[in-house]
Protein backbone atom coordinates (compact mmCIF):
# COMPACT_ATOMS: atom_id res chain seq x y z
CA UNK A 1 0.00 0.00 0.00
CA UNK A 2 1.53 2.81 -0.90
CA UNK A 3 0.99 6.42 1.24
CA UNK A 4 3.04 8.88 -0.35
CA UNK A 5 -0.25 10.56 -1.97
CA UNK A 6 -1.44 10.68 1.62
CA UNK A 7 -2.98 13.91 2.06
CA UNK A 8 -4.11 13.85 5.68
CA UNK A 9 -2.19 13.73 8.50
CA UNK A 10 -2.37 11.14 11.56
CA UNK A 11 -1.39 12.65 15.24
CA UNK A 12 -1.10 9.81 18.10
CA UNK A 13 -1.49 9.21 21.78
CA UNK A 14 0.47 6.80 23.80
CA UNK A 15 1.19 6.31 27.60
CA UNK A 16 0.03 3.71 30.34
CA UNK A 17 -3.60 3.68 31.41
CA UNK A 18 -4.91 6.87 32.95
CA UNK A 19 -2.08 8.94 31.63
CA UNK A 20 -4.19 11.10 29.79
CA UNK A 21 -4.44 9.50 26.45
CA UNK A 22 -8.25 10.11 25.56
CA UNK A 23 -8.89 12.81 27.24
CA UNK A 24 -6.05 14.98 25.36
CA UNK A 25 -7.28 13.44 22.15
CA UNK A 26 -10.72 15.02 23.03
CA UNK A 27 -9.58 18.09 23.90
CA UNK A 28 -7.34 18.35 20.47
CA UNK A 29 -10.10 17.02 18.32
CA UNK A 30 -12.62 19.77 19.55
CA UNK A 31 -10.21 22.46 19.38
CA UNK A 32 -9.56 21.66 15.69
CA UNK A 33 -12.87 20.99 14.63
CA UNK A 34 -13.82 24.62 15.91
CA UNK A 35 -11.08 25.84 14.15
CA UNK A 36 -12.86 24.67 10.93
CA UNK A 37 -10.16 21.60 10.74
CA UNK A 38 -11.46 18.44 8.97
CA UNK A 39 -10.26 16.52 12.38
CA UNK A 40 -11.65 12.90 12.78
CA UNK A 41 -10.98 10.32 15.68
CA UNK A 42 -10.71 6.82 15.49
CA UNK A 43 -9.66 4.42 18.37
CA UNK A 44 -7.28 1.80 18.68
CA UNK A 45 -8.59 -2.00 18.65
CA UNK A 46 -7.00 -1.29 22.29
CA UNK A 47 -9.90 0.83 23.49
CA UNK A 48 -9.98 2.93 26.72
CA UNK A 49 -9.60 0.48 29.30
CA UNK A 50 -8.98 -0.82 33.11
CA UNK A 51 -5.18 -1.76 32.58
CA UNK A 52 -5.63 -2.52 28.35
CA UNK A 53 -9.47 -4.01 29.23
CA UNK A 54 -7.96 -6.45 32.20
CA UNK A 55 -5.29 -7.13 29.80
CA UNK A 56 -7.20 -8.10 26.76
CA UNK A 57 -10.05 -10.04 28.84
CA UNK A 58 -7.82 -12.62 30.67
CA UNK A 59 -9.89 -15.22 29.29
CA UNK A 60 -8.90 -14.89 25.54
CA UNK A 61 -5.04 -14.44 26.45
CA UNK A 62 -4.91 -17.70 28.16
CA UNK A 63 -6.92 -19.32 25.67
CA UNK A 64 -5.42 -18.33 23.15
CA UNK A 65 -1.72 -18.52 24.47
CA UNK A 66 -1.99 -21.87 26.02
CA UNK A 67 -3.11 -23.00 21.97
CA UNK A 68 -0.64 -21.04 19.98
CA UNK A 69 1.77 -19.22 22.28
CA UNK A 70 2.39 -15.36 23.60
CA UNK A 71 4.20 -14.61 20.16
CA UNK A 72 0.96 -15.85 17.78
CA UNK A 73 -1.18 -13.64 20.14
CA UNK A 74 0.42 -10.45 19.88
CA UNK A 75 1.05 -11.06 15.88
CA UNK A 76 -2.50 -12.14 15.22
CA UNK A 77 -4.09 -9.10 17.45
CA UNK A 78 -1.58 -6.67 15.67
CA UNK A 79 -2.35 -7.85 12.09
CA UNK A 80 -5.86 -6.91 13.01
CA UNK A 81 -5.11 -3.73 14.04
CA UNK A 82 -3.04 -3.24 10.89
CA UNK A 83 -6.56 -4.36 9.24
CA UNK A 84 -8.33 -2.02 10.11
CA UNK A 85 -5.70 0.84 9.97
CA UNK A 86 -5.83 0.29 6.55
CA UNK A 87 -9.26 -0.20 5.85
CA UNK A 88 -10.48 2.51 8.19
CA UNK A 89 -7.40 5.18 9.02
CA UNK A 90 -6.28 5.08 5.17
CA UNK A 91 -9.11 5.89 3.04
CA UNK A 92 -9.60 9.03 5.41
CA UNK A 93 -5.85 10.03 4.83
CA UNK A 94 -6.60 10.55 1.23
CA UNK A 95 -8.74 13.56 2.19
CA UNK A 96 -7.64 16.84 1.66
CA UNK A 97 -6.43 18.28 4.95
CA UNK A 98 -8.18 15.42 6.75
CA UNK A 99 -6.66 14.99 10.64
CA UNK A 100 -7.15 12.22 12.10
CA UNK A 101 -6.15 11.40 16.31
CA UNK A 102 -6.06 8.17 17.92
CA UNK A 103 -5.07 6.80 21.12
CA UNK A 104 -2.98 4.47 21.25
CA UNK A 105 -1.43 2.68 17.78
CA UNK A 106 1.82 1.27 16.82
CA UNK A 107 3.90 1.43 20.09
CA UNK A 108 1.67 0.96 22.10
CA UNK A 109 1.09 -2.32 20.79
CA UNK A 110 4.67 -3.05 20.72
CA UNK A 111 4.96 -2.14 24.43
CA UNK A 112 2.17 -4.46 25.00
CA UNK A 113 4.16 -7.34 22.91
CA UNK A 114 7.41 -6.72 24.81
CA UNK A 115 5.81 -6.84 28.10
CA UNK A 116 3.52 -9.58 27.84
CA UNK A 117 6.96 -11.66 26.82
CA UNK A 118 6.48 -12.11 23.07
CA UNK A 119 10.32 -12.68 21.82
CA UNK A 120 10.43 -11.71 18.18
CA UNK A 121 9.34 -8.01 18.05
CA UNK A 122 11.30 -7.30 14.75
CA UNK A 123 8.58 -9.26 13.45
CA UNK A 124 5.81 -7.20 15.25
CA UNK A 125 7.41 -4.15 13.55
CA UNK A 126 7.96 -5.65 10.21
CA UNK A 127 4.11 -5.98 10.34
CA UNK A 128 3.76 -2.40 11.49
CA UNK A 129 5.76 -1.43 8.62
CA UNK A 130 2.80 -1.86 6.50
CA UNK A 131 0.85 1.19 8.13
CA UNK A 132 0.52 5.05 8.61
CA UNK A 133 3.14 6.94 10.43
CA UNK A 134 2.44 9.68 12.67
CA UNK A 135 3.24 12.91 11.69
CA UNK A 136 3.77 13.26 15.51
CA UNK A 137 2.97 10.85 18.67
CA UNK A 138 2.58 12.66 22.34
CA UNK A 139 3.36 10.35 24.85
CA UNK A 140 2.31 11.08 28.19
CA UNK A 141 4.47 10.00 31.01
CA UNK A 142 3.64 8.31 34.37
CA UNK A 143 4.80 5.44 36.22
CA UNK A 144 2.87 2.70 37.00
CA UNK A 145 1.97 4.07 40.57
CA UNK A 146 0.75 7.10 39.67
CA UNK A 147 -1.14 5.50 36.88
CA UNK A 148 -2.41 2.66 39.30
CA UNK A 149 -3.84 5.35 41.56
CA UNK A 150 -5.95 6.92 38.76
CA UNK A 151 -7.40 3.66 38.00
CA UNK A 152 -8.79 3.02 40.98
CA UNK A 153 -10.02 6.43 40.96
CA UNK A 154 -12.15 5.61 38.23
CA UNK A 155 -12.90 1.83 38.39
CA UNK A 156 -14.54 0.01 40.85
CA UNK A 157 -12.93 -3.35 40.50
CA UNK A 158 -9.17 -3.84 39.63
CA UNK A 159 -6.64 -6.69 40.53
CA UNK A 160 -4.85 -4.62 42.25
CA UNK A 161 -1.78 -6.80 42.76
CA UNK A 162 -1.16 -8.18 39.27
CA UNK A 163 -2.12 -5.29 37.18
CA UNK A 164 0.27 -2.84 38.96
CA UNK A 165 2.77 -6.13 38.26
CA UNK A 166 1.62 -5.53 34.53
CA UNK A 167 2.07 -1.91 34.54
CA UNK A 168 5.20 -1.79 35.73
CA UNK A 169 6.42 -4.13 32.74
CA UNK A 170 4.52 -2.22 30.55
CA UNK A 171 6.04 1.13 31.69
CA UNK A 172 9.52 -1.15 30.90
CA UNK A 173 8.52 -1.96 27.64
CA UNK A 174 7.17 1.44 26.60
CA UNK A 175 10.61 2.69 27.40
CA UNK A 176 12.42 -0.10 25.07
CA UNK A 177 9.38 0.83 22.33
CA UNK A 178 9.75 4.11 22.13
CA UNK A 179 13.67 3.91 20.80
CA UNK A 180 12.10 1.40 18.09
CA UNK A 181 10.75 4.28 16.15
CA UNK A 182 11.94 7.49 13.69
CA UNK A 183 8.87 9.58 13.86
CA UNK A 184 8.74 12.71 15.89
CA UNK A 185 7.79 11.92 19.63
CA UNK A 186 6.70 14.79 22.27
CA UNK A 187 7.53 13.34 25.90
CA UNK A 188 5.08 15.26 28.02
CA UNK A 189 5.02 14.92 32.07
CA UNK A 190 1.55 13.87 32.73
CA UNK A 191 1.53 14.92 36.02
CA UNK A 192 1.28 18.47 34.90
CA UNK A 193 -2.24 20.14 34.78
CA UNK A 194 -4.42 19.31 32.22
CA UNK A 195 -3.94 22.84 30.65
CA UNK A 196 -0.40 23.14 30.62
CA UNK A 197 -0.20 19.74 28.81
CA UNK A 198 -3.05 20.90 26.61
CA UNK A 199 -1.16 23.98 25.56
CA UNK A 200 1.96 21.88 24.08
CA UNK A 201 -0.44 19.43 22.62
CA UNK A 202 -1.56 22.57 20.46
CA UNK A 203 1.68 24.18 20.13
CA UNK A 204 3.30 21.03 19.15
CA UNK A 205 0.62 19.95 16.59
CA UNK A 206 0.30 23.50 14.98
CA UNK A 207 4.26 23.00 14.09
CA UNK A 208 3.56 19.47 12.84
CA UNK A 209 0.01 20.36 10.50
CA UNK A 210 1.12 23.63 9.51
Amino acid sequence: MDFSNLKGKLIVFSGLDGSGKSTQAKILRKSLYHEGRNVAAHQSILTASNVITERFTKSKEIQINQWCGTDAFCFTEAINDVKIIQTKLYPKLLLDDSIIIRSRYICCWLAVAIASGASNTNVLLDIFSATVKPVIQFHLDINHYQAMERIKMRAKKVDSKENEEFLCEFHRAYEVALKLFNHKIVRIDATMSVKKITDIVRTETNNAIN
